[in-house]
This record gives structure tokens, sequence and C-alpha cells, in this order.
């Protein structure tokens, strides 16, 4: 059984077992002439957030001893000569005291394989934890590509570590279980150290103006390696082969740009390290832009065997009573599907005591769909009336397709679905 979601992100998860061999064995970069480009946000030019690129995520990670920020849609503009700006703030909202921004192309664009880069200024705090990283586009988890997660004065001590940029590969192990590889923390590769101040580094070429801070963050993604670069210099790589459980993944994944906050403390400090008592904000996770590129040589990429797209509101912002249309797009892979079924549904967010603090679906509408034919688009339509005693708030959006494998003839051959 083929299985299709979107509308939920993930965290970013922490590092445990694994290993891998130094810097000398890690692939080589693949060189620009070799690749071809495939997605282009480029903040700093257009001075917008494309909905065509981009959803802005809202919603939690779990409860504030694990994160302490809400994300929220006002945390995301686009200031010139800066590009996209992800603020983190000091708000109370949904249990939770700080507010910050996470967009995604989930849904909108994800890719198999490639080279994918970031140009941004990370935020100068302690306790902070801004992250740029790539979930794959069939929800399941692992994998995860964590190109940075970026750890300033480690644990509120520079002493104990100091400011670094972590990579981090997750995977399911041979037994489904959840492994990782991070380099400093289960590889032999070091961590990769920034300045005393980041921001004292001559900034890379590609925004407006000379503004100090940016740096240039890439992964080259290839069938069985990964390769992590920072201002094109290699900090870290993961390659399958004999004696390692390594599994690179062989499937789209789309782009993840967030700023998280550690619930850590000072008696009991998170991965990130702990926020400051005497923290300022606001502050500010800039991207000057973000790009993908396909290798030449990939020719014959994985695909899904289905891929959602278009989904469209015909009023983002009902009223309760108010009925609500969902349109959607399913474009089939290269094989046939089945009969299937697609369910929207829409949930709450104010339980903070589960994960997202997703509480009850308050709608829901389910759609039987017919048999598709390989290569094709199917239009999808389905309307719910929100309830009368809905509060005015954030409200989230899921959708969730299911189909057999293959063509059926009525119930015959057919899997369950």
């Amino acid at each position: 059984m083929n299985l299709r979601a979107i509308g939920l992100g993930l965290m970013a998860a922490m590092a445990a077992g694994g290993a891998e061999a130094g810097l000398d064995s890690c692939p080589a970069p693949t060189p620009a002439s070799e690749m071809t480009l495939t997605f282009e946000s480029n903040f700093a030019e257009t001075g917008k957030i494309d909905p065509a690129q981009w959803r802005r995520y809202v919603g939690q990670h779990g409860v504030p001893s694990h994160e302490r920020q809400v994300y929220l849609p006002d945390e995301m503009t686009v200031e010139p000569g800066y590009g996209l700006r992800l603020t983190t703030s000091r708000r109370d909202y949904w249990d939770h005291q700080y507010s910050s921004g996470q967009l995604m192309t989930q849904g909108l664009f994800a890719q198999t394989y490639g080279h994918f880069e970031i140009l941004a200024r990370l935020p100068q705090a302690n306790g902070l934890w801004p992250a740029f990283w790539l979930m794959p586009e069939n929800g399941d988890w692992p994998p995860e590509i964590d190109v940075y997660e970026y750890i300033f004065a480690s644990f509120g001590n520079k002493a104990n570590g100091g400011t670094y940029a972590q990579s981090t590969f997750h995977w399911k192990g041979p037994r489904g279980e959840h492994r990782s590889i991070g380099q400093g923390d289960n590889s032999d590769i070091p961590r990769f150290f920034t300045d005393k101040d980041w921001n004292s580094m001559a900034a890379v070429p590609g925004i407006a103006a000379p503004v100090p801070g940016f740096h240039l963050y890439s992964v080259d993604w290839r069938p069985g390696s990964l390769l992590v670069q920072i201002d094109r210099k290699t900090v870290f790589c993961v390659k399958e082969g004999p004696g390692s459980d390594v599994k690179v993944p062989a499937w789209p994944m789309y782009m993840v740009v967030n700023t998280a906050i550690s619930g850590g403390t000072k008696a009991k400090p998170g991965w990130p390290g702990y926020l400051d008592d005497d923290q300022t904000f606001p502050l500010s996770h800039d991207v000057a832009y973000v790009r993908a590129y396909q290798f030449k040589d990939q020719t014959a990429a994985p695909v899904l065997p289905f891929d959602i797209r278009g989904v469209r509101l015909s009023n983002p912002t009902p009223r309760p009573g108010e009925t609500v249309t969902i349109t959607a797009d399913i474009k089939v892979g290269p094989a046939a599907l089945g009969k299937g079924n697609v369910t929207f549904g829409l949930f709450s967010y104010i339980n903070p005591n589960e994960f997202h603090g997703r509480k009850n679906d308050i709608a829901k509408v389910g759609i039987a769909v017919p048999a598709l034919e390989a290569g094709k688009t199917k239009t999808v339509k389905g309307s719910f009336v929100v309830p009368a005693d809905a509060a005015p708030d954030y409200y989230g959006l899921w959708l969730w397709a299911t189909y057999t494998d293959g063509p059926v003839n009525g119930d015959a051959g057919a899997k369950r679905l």
C-alpha cells in the first residue's frame, strides 16, 4: 500500500549512534558545471515569499520543555538587503513564551538527489536553534538530512565546546530503529567550529550589499552518499559501504528553514543549550537565497508513486459555521494506481501536551477516488463546515491519501486500504 500525507512538519531529532570515516574519505563535490538549477528562491532580489514555493508553517514542536517557541506566520518577513527574515520574539502563545518562524517547501517542491544550498546569517544567541534541513515528501521519518543546526556557545559555556555548525543525518536501522550520525558526536569528523564572532567573517557574494555574517551552507546528495560544505569547504560526509548500516534516502525530500529555542535549563541543558535569562529579543535568522540543483548525470532519479500538489482553500480565513472547500491535485507516477481514498481534516493546535499541539480533528471529509492512470493528474475536491463553536485562532489542515499499488477490477486483487 502506498501512503502519502502532507500538512504536518517534524522536529529535528537528536543524534545517537553510528560511525563514519574522516574527511579524507569524503566524496569530491560536484562542480557547478555539472549541475542544472531546479529551484531558486532569491529573497534578496524578489523581496517576497513566493507562496508557490514556500508554506508558512504554523504550530509547535511539542511542550515548552522540549522547544519553547510557537511557529507563527507573522514572524516571517522579507527585508531589502537581507532577504528573508525569520524573527524570534518573546511572546506568550499556546502556553509557550516565544514565537518564531518556519518555512517549508512540502507539497510544493521536492527532489530526489542533487545539490541544495542556502546563503544565511544565523542568530548569535545561546539556546537558539536555527536550522536548514531536508525531510521526506512521503511523510515518513526518518530519514532527515540536517545541513546545519547552529549551536551557539554550547550549553551556555564557550569553554564546553564553543560555537559550531552541526550537520546530522538520520536514517532507519536494519530493525527500523532510529539511527543518526553527526560530526563530533559519533564520527571521527571533527565539529566545524566557527570564529568567536561569526559575523566578523567576510560576506559571501550573492546579496545586494556586503552584509557580514552570511555564509553558504550546502549538501551534495547522491545515491549512497551525502557531502556537506560551508563556504565550499567540506565539513562532513556520510557514505554507504561494507560494515555500515547507513542508508542514504532514495526518494524525494523537501526543504525546511526554521529557528527553534531549546527547552533546556541551566540545571539541565538541552542539546542546543539553554536560553540565557538576560537574552534580548527580537532575534533574526536571515536568508538571502535558497537554491536546488540536479546533477546532470542523475538522469533517472526515483519518484514517488503519486504526488499531492496545489492544495487550495476556497476561504483561508473562514468563520465558524461557514463552509470551506478544499481542492488538491494528485499527480500519478510511472505506474497506474488502483482505487484510493483521500481525507481532508481540520485540527486544533491548542493542546500543548501532544506533538505539534495537535488535539482533535474538528472537521473531516473523505473522498473515494477511482483508479488512476500512470502519468496523469487527478483533481479531488471536498467540503466541510467549520464548527459553530470553533474559537478564532490558527487551525491546521491535514491531507491523507491511500491507494492500492495498481489497477483493479472491482475489488478483485485490491489490497486493504
